[in-house]
C-alpha cells in the first residue's frame, strides 16, 4: 500500500455509481518536472461493489466508501452537486489514492494489485 506521507500518488480515485453498482475507479497520474498532476483518463482499472452486495468483503468495502464519501461531504459541502453518499447515478467522488487509509481487504487488495510506475517515470526526470 502507499505511503500517504511520503509518495507522491499514482492514481485519481473516483467513486461513482451506475446502475446500483458502485464504481471504485483508479485512473493514472502523470506528473510534469515540476510536479503538477494529470489524470491519464485513458489508463486506468476499477473495482466494481454491487450496492446490494451480501458478505463481509463487499459489505465493508461499501461501509468504507460511504465514510469516505460523506466525511468528505461534510468538510466541504460546497463542492458537491448532490449530498454525498447515494447509490443513485449522481454519486460522483474525486480524491487521490491517499485518501485511502486503511481500507478493507476488498479494496486494499486490489489496491495491492495496481500496476506502479516508478517515481521517476511519473515525474519525468
Amino acid at each position: 500500500m502507499i505511503d500517504n506521507d511520503k509518495k507522491l500518488a499514482a492514481y485519481d480515485i473516483n467513486v461513482w455509481c451506475d446502475e446500483k453498482i458502485v464504481y471504485l475507479t483508479f485512473y493514472l497520474l502523470d506528473y510534469s518536472e515540476d510536479g503538477l498532476a494529470t489524470t491519464n483518463t485513458q489508463e486506468f482499472y476499477s473495482l466494481w461493489i454491487p450496492g446490494d452486495a451480501r458478505g463481509p468483503l463487499y459489505k465493508n468495502a461499501l461501509t468504507y466508501l460511504e465514510n469516505l464519501v460523506n466525511s468528505d461531504f461534510k468538510d466541504s459541502p460546497e463542492i458537491y452537486l448532490e449530498p454525498g453518499w447515494s447509490l443513485q447515478n449522481d454519486l460522483d467522488y474525486w480524491n487521490t489514492e491517499n485518501a485511502l487509509v486503511d481500507p478493507p481487504k476488498l479494496i486494499a487488495d486490489f489496491v495491492d494489485n495496481l500496476p506502479r510506475k516508478s517515481v521517476l517515470q511519473r515525474t519525468g526526470k
